[in-house]
């Protein structure tokens, strides 16, 4: 049995990890356990969690805590790309490319490298986990019944960037989805689609996902 500890940004992530993600990698041998990222700590009361931040800090001082209290466990990431504090590693030198393959990669080898640490994975949702929410407008419908001129403005968007991943320029996935549907519930409707979704079909339609499932299964 392996196991993988996964650094989350969120309530949504959490429960797509817990629900979604680990019972699929069971029959792989693999038991996957979430772990939402901290954004501050208070001495005595309840820690802030959910979100980057401000500072890439929060993101460094939590992997660097999962890496050093377990250390028989990988260790990997589903934080969104878009949105990212400024001083992560690699994101400065982002601005001269022009696609965003290219741009993810970057900030992903640069956090690796930073940490330099074997067990470490690092992968980031491009651009956001609610990415997976256009991947079948059908379920979209049949969660928001009656909305059959969003359901068009959905498939008007996947239609204009061809690949869901790259749904970001003037609005990221979760803006344009809450003006569409405006009783979308972030925490709960983007892992419920998610789930009804299931990771093969996540898997066809998400090339950078999809690397991040093989490097999991392997």
């Amino acid at each position: 049995m392996k196991n993988i500890l996964v650094l989350v940004e969120g309530p949504a992530e959490e429960t797509f990890v817990r629900d979604v993600l680990a019972p699929y990698f069971i029959p792989f041998q693999v038991f996957i356990i979430p772990k939402v990222l901290v954004t501050k700590v208070v001495p005595g009361g309840t820690n802030f969690t959910g979100g980057h931040g401000k500072n890439y800090g929060h993101i460094q001082k939590d992997l660097q805590l999962l890496l050093q209290n377990q250390k028989h466990f990988l260790v990997t990431t589903m934080l969104d790309f878009y949105g990212l504090p400024s001083n992560t590693p690699g994101v400065d030198q982002t601005l001269s490319l022009s696609d965003c393959y290219d741009k993810v990669a970057k900030v992903e080898e640069s956090i690796e490298r930073a940490f330099s640490h074997p067990n470490l994975k690092i992968y980031l949702s491009l651009h956001e986990f609610e990415t997976f929410a256009f991947v079948d407008e059908s379920l979209l419908e049949s969660l928001f019944p009656g909305n059959q001129a969003s359901i068009q403005t959905i498939k008007n968007i996947k239609q204009k960037f061809g690949n869901i991943e790259k749904i970001n320029l003037e609005n990221p996935p979760s803006k344009r989805l809450q003006n569409v549907f405006s009783s979308y519930r972030k925490p709960f409707d983007g892992p419920l689609l998610a789930s009804c979704l299931g990771i093969d079909s996540l898997y066809q339609s998400c090339r950078h996902f999809a690397e991040w499932v093989d490097w999991i299964k392997a």
